[in-house]
């Protein structure tokens, strides 16, 4: 499977964000292993991230290519963090897309980001911790799977507001 994630660059600054250190912590132990830091660009970084999904049992909805480990990345704001919401992109460059709602437009060369929150991603995150965020994107792919990001086959374009589009 290609990624993305191996066209980034290793970040080999320090973190100086102390929140951020923290919840990069939290992540590696969730994980089970040492996370790779890379650089996104313009301040901010990507960490790439092997996430567990709940497939149906009978199949996935219009056998959509949502698979039971998904590989997504994680980019946090190096200064603004945990002000800013870590943005989350998908990492597989033949995710499904094209037959997806909830996801941002890709923009600079670079993968689609999830909606995975109605309104302003980072009000939602202002009370939650970086697993929160994990759950919430295993969740947002177990509904792609099974067909529930749009409603009675309409996609709900009120859940995801243009203006939180991350232009990484």
């Amino acid at each position: 499977m290609d990624r993305f994630s191996i066209s980034l660059p290793v970040f080999s600054d320090d973190i100086e964000n102390p929140a951020l250190r923290d919840s990069l912590k939290s992540l590696e132990l969730v994980y089970g292993h040492k996370l790779q830091i890379l650089d996104w660009g313009n301040g901010r970084i990507a960490v790439p991230y092997e996430i567990s999904v709940d497939l149906p049992s009978l199949g996935n909805f219009e056998d959509i290519d949502i698979r039971e480990k998904e590989h997504i990345i994680l980019v946090f704001d190096l200064i603004n963090y945990p002000l800013s919401a870590p943005k989350v992109f998908t990492d597989r460059l033949d995710f499904p897309k094209s037959n997806l709602a909830h996801l941002y437009i890709a923009v600079n060369n670079r993968p689609s980001g999830f909606c995975y929150v109605r309104g302003n991603a980072d009000e939602w995150y202002a009370n939650k911790r970086i697993e929160d965020l994990i759950i919430r994107i295993s969740n947002w792919l177990r509904d792609a799977a099974t067909g529930e990001l749009t409603e009675n086959g309409v996609s709900n374009l009120n859940r995801c507001d243009w203006r939180d589009t991350p232009v990484l």
